[in-house]
């Protein structure tokens, strides 16, 4: 038993030694805690340059977006004036096609009432002929039953 017991009490150190060990210690628990500040310091360094980086990308989005927005305005604007010129020429043609259509439409009803005309007048002359070979015929016979009976 006695042999446990030293055992346990070599492994006890005594206050001194506690020190000494302290002393080693302090230097190295300080270096680290200068380097924990070191690296919070770094740490906060870099947050700002990244926050200044994010707000500078922000920055450049917005700038960005109003350039496209002002893009997309002078596009629309752009295509808006070119639907008016289109509307315009279609508006023009339309007259144009409309002045045309009424022009032929003048000219066929002309040729309608000039052949219309040349028809009756067509008419009114087969209708002398038929009435002239009628009374041709009619005379003829006249004179084919006078021969017969001798009057003439």
């Amino acid at each position: 038993m006695n042999a446990i017991r030293r055992e346990l009490e070599d492994a006890v150190l005594t206050h001194e030694a506690i020190e000494v060990h302290l002393s080693y210690l302090r230097p190295a628990v300080e270096a680290l805690s200068q380097k924990l500040d070191d690296a919070n310091k770094d740490r906060a360094a870099a947050d700002a340059a990244l926050a200044e980086k994010i707000d500078q990308a922000n920055r450049d989005r917005a700038a960005g977006d109003a350039l496209l927005a002002d893009k997309i305005d002078l596009a629309n604007k752009d295509r808006a004036a070119g639907d008016a010129m289109l509307a315009e020429k279609i508006a023009a043609g339309d007259a144009l096609l409309a002045e045309k259509i009424d022009r032929s439409t003048e000219r066929a009803e002309q040729t309608s009432k000039r052949l219309i005309e040349q028809i009756s007048k067509l008419q009114g002359s087969v209708d002398g002929i038929k009435w002239f070979i009628t009374s041709v015929a009619l005379i003829l016979s006249g004179f084919a039953i006078a021969h017969e009976l001798g009057w003439i």
